[in-house]
């Protein structure tokens, strides 16, 4: 099959950019030389300055997914993360909690009482840096499953990330949240924290 040529689009006469264009050119023309100079000065400027305008604006911030907050507390005793693997429980009201650690992972479980059928869930990621832990959820890893109970159904809880800083005593491992951190958690997530900044959260760690 032949191939076809492609013509140029013939634009009339009376076409309006046509028209504009011949005005533009005409206009220059009648126009002194010092004026069409300054005109392409200042034409030129603003090209310039919209350039140096786009190379100023600052580079859009990564978004980081365990992102350290907090400052390294000055009373904090740095401990390594194998000592957290495994699991906890704690309980704050009517709220029973686990959780567990296993290598840079997290399983955050929370039962409510009378509440048999409903579990509230958060997995994800975990570091330590500088005696503040940070916990970071992921979505894409999936729901729990018990398999003694498979009617239970399995909520995400609404945490995106949180830093702590956790403490290991005699009695287990404590997290202390400061205000600045409880105020970026969702109100569903508050209610299974202690009610105020100052009192930590104390875990007590689970031997088979």
């Amino acid at each position: 099959m032949e191939k076809q040529k492609h013509r140029p689009i013939s634009l009339p006469e009376n076409h309006p950019w046509l028209m504009v264009k011949k005005m533009v050119r005409e206009s220059l023309g009648k126009l002194p030389t010092s004026l069409v100079l300054v005109f392409v000065v200042s034409l030129a400027a603003a090209v310039l300055a919209s350039v140096l305008l786009t190379l100023a604006k600052p580079a859009p911030r990564a978004y980081e997914f365990l992102p350290l907050r907090l400052q390294p507390h000055s009373e904090a005793v740095v401990f390594s993360a194998k000592r957290l693997q495994g699991t906890w429980t704690a309980r704050v009201a009517k709220y029973s909690m686990s959780l567990q650690f296993e290598d840079s992972m997290f399983e955050w479980i929370v039962e409510e009482d009378n509440e048999s059928q409903i579990r509230y869930f958060a997995r994800g990621n975990f570091k330590l840096d500088q005696g503040v832990l940070v916990l970071a959820q992921r979505p894409d890893m999936g729901k729990p499953y018990d398999p003694k109970n498979r009617h239970i159904a399995y909520l995400p809880l609404s945490l995106r990330n949180i830093n702590v800083y956790p403490t290991l005593q005699k009695e287990g491992l404590s997290f202390l949240i400061p205000q600045e951190e409880r105020e970026r958690l969702a109100p569903q997530f508050l209610r299974f924290l202690p009610p105020a900044a100052g009192q930590p959260l104390l875990w007590t760690k689970q031997f088979r």
